[in-house]
């Protein structure tokens, strides 16, 4: 195994951030799943969609700083990797001092924006000040978190994750707890969601500034080290990223928007309810995989190994497609079922929405980690540009497709998926093997076989449920699931993984499950059945 992921001590931090990515998608999947139902029946459907538009109006608003972020968890993971410690202060005080700047900013320009959410777009029979709490509070929220941002890069630069992920677990389950707490104590509104974030992220940013503390002690807040020229640098490296960002948000959270102006609040809300999955799915790529192995990918970076960088995202975007294949074939295969159990029967008819809106992930959810090679290697200006302006195709086809041949909805859908799809096939992985000086096919071979477990998984799936009706059963769901589950893994490790694949997941397994299966007794046994197949 490549000497990043080799050592004890990293194998340890690495099952360690795992394990916590895990248990915090795990968190969000149980939350996420729960609330929409929750929200629907306490709210109403057309109120619950305003909450998916104010994190999508917010996400706009917030995404230069977001981006300002990114660039200086780069430059601060290389100077804390390399133990430069004078400059690692340097960014990180340039980065807080100038984030806290375009902040005070920020704020008028997000309360203008919450007044005049009503007059912009289609909101139910809501209270207007109603409506100003709620975008006004998840905007502020969204600046608290940016704030919270400054602490969490030293986290990540130092490859703390699990810490990062408990911040993150804290914020979800105090959100969520005050949202029904006041929902208990008060008839329901949407008041009490905005209150709830803010305070939500209020104890967050605590939490993540006596961590990073705890982390990094050499890091201290002293404006005497603010650099106006760095932050120029980090600025330009942030704009590429607002471009990229612009792009993908144009391709993504565009659609509520363009659904609640088209069809109103109430479609935007089934179509919020459907987008819940499409997030989930992506929280896989993301949350799970993608900021395990961005601080793997930085330090390699750091060090120089370019050839070991190579391998390493080779190997990982390989597991990752073959990982995301069942999740995402069995959300669309048991669509009608799953949306039946979650909001019930009379959402079924979305099914066909959720294979549009999750089937296409197949190809753009393996892209998503090995984005941040990019980053690491500052090249993002072309990448930024090709995102960008695949956002405007995606943002007029989302307007247009809807009136071609009566698709209405799903031509908002249809837009995103053909869009994003496109884009992944025939640039990201290609142009990052090309920055990087590796073959131009690495990342698209490497995801080959895990699009040929999706579509054998999908359509397989797919005709056997057209033949066979499945009941809406949680225990028939879970035993379908289990069982797939263990014959996907049999063929997978003896038909598709190779001994060194196999050999990288034993070495982060959890030490509890290693010690009743030795690790070398594991790899030899299973290295020994994959070679006698494969002969």
């Amino acid at each position: 195994m490549t000497e990043a992921v080799s050592s004890d001590s990293t194998s340890k931090q690495f099952r360690s951030n795992l394990i916590s990515n895990i248990l915090f998608f795990v968190v969000n999947i149980i939350i996420g799943i729960a609330l929409v139902p929750y929200f629907k029946d306490t709210l109403g459907i057309a109120a619950y969609g305003l909450i998916p538009l104010a994190t999508s109006v917010t996400s706009y608003v917030m995404l230069t700083i977001n981006c300002l972020n990114s660039s200086v968890a780069r430059y601060l993971t290389i100077d804390l990797q390399r133990k430069e410690y004078e400059n690692a202060n340097i960014t990180f005080n340039t980065a807080f001092f100038g984030i806290c700047r375009i902040i005070l900013i920020l704020i008028p320009v997000a309360l203008v924006i919450a007044w005049f959410v009503p007059d912009i777009f289609n909101t139910p029979d809501i209270a207007r000040s109603d409506i100003f709490i709620l975008f006004s509070l998840v905007f502020g929220s969204a600046l608290l978190g940016i704030f919270r941002s400054n602490y969490m890069a030293t986290l990540f630069a130092k490859n703390r994750l699990d810490y990062r992920n408990q911040i993150n677990i804290l914020n979800v389950v105090v959100q969520v707890g005050l949202i029904i707490a006041l929902f208990s104590i008060i008839p329901p509104n949407l008041k009490s969601v905005g209150i709830a974030y803010f305070i939500a992220a209020v104890f967050s940013l605590v939490f993540a500034i006596y961590l990073s503390h705890k982390v990094c002690p050499e890091i201290k807040v002293e404006h005497r080290k603010y650099r106006p020229q760095l932050f120029c640098d980090i600025s330009k490296t942030a704009f590429w990223l607002v471009v990229t960002d612009i792009g993908v948000l144009l391709c993504t959270n565009c659609s509520i928007i363009v659904v609640n102006l088209l069809f109103g609040a109430e479609t935007a809300g089934e179509y919020a309810i459907v987008v819940t999955w499409n997030t989930l799915m992506r929280s896989i790529s993301t949350g799970v995989f993608g900021t395990l192995f961005t601080p793997l990918f930085y330090s390699y970076y750091a060090r120089g190994d370019i050839s070991g960088l190579t391998d390493f995202s080779r190997r990982t975007t390989k597991l990752l497609t073959i990982v995301i294949a069942l999740p995402l074939a069995f959300t669309c295969v048991f669509a009608p079922q799953l949306l039946t159990l979650w909001v019930g029967a009379e959402m079924a008819h979305l099914s066909g929405l959720m294979w549009l809106l999750v089937a296409y992930l197949i190809v753009v959810l393996p892209t998503l980690p090995i984005y941040s090679l990019l980053v690491a290697f500052n090249k993002v200006r072309v990448a930024g540009i090709v995102t960008f302006f695949t956002g405007i195709i995606n943002f007029i086809l989302a307007f247009t497709l809807p009136h071609v041949g009566g698709l209405g909805v799903y031509g908002v859908g249809l837009a995103e998926s053909l869009v994003l799809s496109a884009r992944c096939i025939t640039f990201v992985p290609w142009y990052i093997a090309y920055v990087i000086k590796a073959p131009l096919t690495t990342y698209v071979r490497a995801m080959i076989p895990g699009i040929c477990c999706f579509t054998t998984l999908a359509i397989g799936g797919y005709t056997i449920t057209s033949i066979i009706l499945v009941p809406s059963s949680i225990l028939v769901l879970l035993g379908i699931g289990i069982c797939v589950s263990l014959v996907y893994l049999i063929v997978v490790v003896l038909f598709i993984l190779d001994a060194e694949d196999v050999s990288n997941i034993i070495s982060v397994l959890p030490k509890p499950l290693l010690k009743k299966f030795p690790q070398k007794f594991l790899w030899i046994e299973l290295n020994r059945i994959n070679k006698t197949w494969k002969e």
